[in-house]
């Protein structure tokens, strides 16, 4: 079986720890969206997010593909249920698909990012645009995801 998950949550929820947190498979592969952006585009702005997407998905289907038993672990903040939906469709050779939503406490998201390294934080404003951007999992993620999935972490 071919498993697709899809990581979702604010900057500092834990995703990227999580994902580096499991045991390194064959079988297992992390597309990151912060390595695969700063690989085709470098650390400056502008960028194209499509253009980082549509790279995570090529990357995800080519693993998929070439593993019986393969998973892929799709990392990115997937703020909206469009874009999380969107990640279903431009992965493909899955089986079945899991979204694990972090709904980690916003108090520990700022407190996380504020303790990154300058390069990598996420500017206040930024982070108040995606903190009052991110959605719950829909009705609709809920019937096309197989498992739906809060994984929530404590405040500080």
């Amino acid at each position: 079986m071919r498993l697709l998950v899809v990581l979702s949550g604010l900057p500092g929820s834990g995703k990227t720890f999580f994902a580096h947190s499991l045991p390194p498979s064959p079988f297992r592969l992390l597309v990151e969206e912060d390595e695969v952006r700063e690989r085709l585009c470098g650390t400056g702005r502008p960028f194209s997010m499509q253009g980082v997407w549509e790279e995570m998905a090529r990357e995800a289907t080519s693993f998929l593909s070439s593993k019986e038993n393969a998973v892929v672990y799709l990392d990115a903040a997937h703020l909206l249920s469009r874009d999380r939906l969107a990640a279903l469709e431009g992965v493909l050779h899955w089986d079945k698909a899991v979204l694990l939503w972090f709904s980690t406490p916003i108090e520990v998201c700022r407190a996380r990012n504020a303790a990154r390294p300058a390069e990598r934080r996420v500017p206040d404003g930024v982070f108040a645009f995606m903190e009052s951007s991110f959605e719950p999992p829909s009705k609709e993620e809920e019937k096309r995801f197989f498992f739906v999935y809060d994984y929530r972490q404590p405040a500080l």
